[in-house]
């Protein structure tokens, strides 16, 4: 039964509401320095019984200076001391507590001096009161026990080196109204897999992430952001959703996922150097792309808006694009020394198609006005899309290993040239009188009922798309 109570106790104490502030700023409260401790007036020094505490120099308010009970494993900093307000915690008050796991802040905080926590290697669990302004230089390094932080919402400033060396961290989000990132804020946080930063951070600090080598996933919502080149150092990041002010914080050559929510221009070898990247996300915002903007990019899947006016020449010189897909006029000179094995376009697009993009599969919406002949040399895959197209013959004549038909249409009569192989109609309401083919040796068929009814008997495999 004791252990029921103890258990039950502390688990209360780890649940206290805590009591809001609104803690300005730019109010100016600093701890006091060790120097600024030790020019205190004796007097001025006082105990609970569990925390020492100083009287600021001001005589306004109380800082935190040490912890009594040194082998206390869990403790709560109160928001009053002697009829005054707790409002920061001194300079080393409790540095390399090997003892203390958990810790409240009731108290409407404005600082956590330097190296408050510092060494403190078992402390697990932190509990902000959102008073919490200013995080000092090095507060919590080497506290390699804390796996996550919820940091207070009016946090404005996170002190150099204040979380570095926490290898078990592994999340952080910095709230909204945090401003300032210190330099290697978060350095050789090597657990640390996910980041995110609120709207209001503007500047994220020299090495801030250095060496957090599990860092996969990072998204920022500020717009107007200053990040040093030197903040992401040392990091394989592969995810990212970022403004474009941002992208030149990461490693190319790493990046797997990217999403990008803003600009107008894409610049000079913006994405050069990607090398495994599978899906880019544009905002349609982009209106110009700048020459070598994607010199020897790797990309497996880009979309580009009808919102881009200018694509300078070059600008995807070397480049290999496995998907492209697009509403913009295409080209020709554009994509000179380029490689897209597939390109995704409205049928109206088809005028700027050439036989030198060396294209292997090809996607025409809005097809509805197909003609048969399309200037592309031989596909393994030609996808078209109609709604209700109605033709009295529909004529495939380019050499197309896999024809795919979406969508509802009618026609008297379907041809098909030579080379194709599988053929798939994906439509609910499809009419087809007779079909042709020129020297064709069809394999596969995924066909509504209607139309397997007159395909050659020599195709082996046939799937009724409509048959239950």
């Amino acid at each position: 039964m004791k252990k029921i109570f103890l258990l039950a106790a502390f688990c209360v104490a780890f649940s206290l509401i805590l009591v809001g502030c609104s803690c300005n700023k730019d109010s100016g409260v600093t701890p006091p320095t060790g120097e600024q401790n030790q020019n205190q007036n004796q007097a001025s020094k006082s105990d609970d019984g569990v925390f020492s505490y100083a009287l600021s120099q001001d005589g306004e308010y109380y800082v935190v200076t040490g912890l009594l009970v040194t082998d206390a494993q869990a403790v709560c900093v109160p928001d009053m001391f002697g009829g005054k307000k707790i409002k920061a915690i001194g300079e080393g008050a409790f540095e390399s507590n090997q003892a203390l796991k958990g810790i409240i802040f009731e108290a409407a905080l404005d600082n956590i001096g330097k190296g408050a926590f510092q060494n403190c290697k078992s402390l697990t669990t932190i509990t902000f009161n959102n008073g919490v302004c200013t995080i000092g230089e090095g507060a919590f390094e080497g506290c390699i026990s804390i796996k996550k932080i919820t940091l207070p919402d009016n946090l404005n400033t996170i002190g150099i080196g204040a979380f570095s060396g926490c290898t078990s961290l592994k999340e952080i989000t910095v709230p909204d109204g945090a401003v300032n990132v210190g330099e290697r804020a978060f350095e050789n946080c090597t657990a640390l897999t996910t980041l995110n930063l609120s709207k209001t951070v503007e500047k994220v600090g020299a090495k801030a992430f250095y060496g957090c080598s599990s860092l996969n996933s990072v998204n920022i919502f500020s717009t107007s952001i200053e990040i040093n080149e030197t903040a992401f150092e040392g990091c394989q990041v592969k995810k990212i959703n970022v403004p474009m002010c941002c992208i030149g914080a990461f490693d190319m050559k790493h990046l797997i996922n990217v999403t990008i929510r803003d600009g107008e221009v894409i610049k000079k070898g913006t994405f050069s150097g990607s090398e495994d990247m599978v899906a880019l996300t544009l905002p349609s915002s982009i209106k110009k792309i700048e020459t070598e903007a994607f010199v020897n990019a790797k990309i497996i899947s880009i979309e580009f808006s009808s919102n881009i006016k200018e694509i300078e020449n070059g600008a995807f010189k070397g480049c290999t694009i496995n998907s492209l897909k697009t509403d913009i006029e295409i080209l020709r000179e554009m994509f000179l020394d380029t490689t897209i094995f597939m390109l995704d376009i409205s049928y109206a697009q088809k005028e700027f198609l050439s036989k030198d993009l060396g294209i292997e599969a090809l996607v025409l919406r809005d097809a509805n006005d197909f003609d048969g002949d399309i200037d592309v040399g031989p596909l393994e895959i030609l996808a078209l899309y109609f709604e209700n197209g109605e033709f009295d013959e529909l004529v495939v004549e380019n050499q197309v290993q896999m024809l795919s038909i979406h969508g509802n249409f009618s026609a008297e009569s379907l041809y098909v040239y030579e080379n194709a192989k599988v053929l798939e109609i994906l439509g609910s309401e499809v009419f087809i009188k007779e079909f042709t083919s020129q020297n064709a040796e069809l394999v596969r068929a995924t066909v509504p009922s209607s139309v397997a009814s007159i395909l050659p008997p020599t195709i082996g495999n046939v799937v009724i798309t409509d048959q239950e």
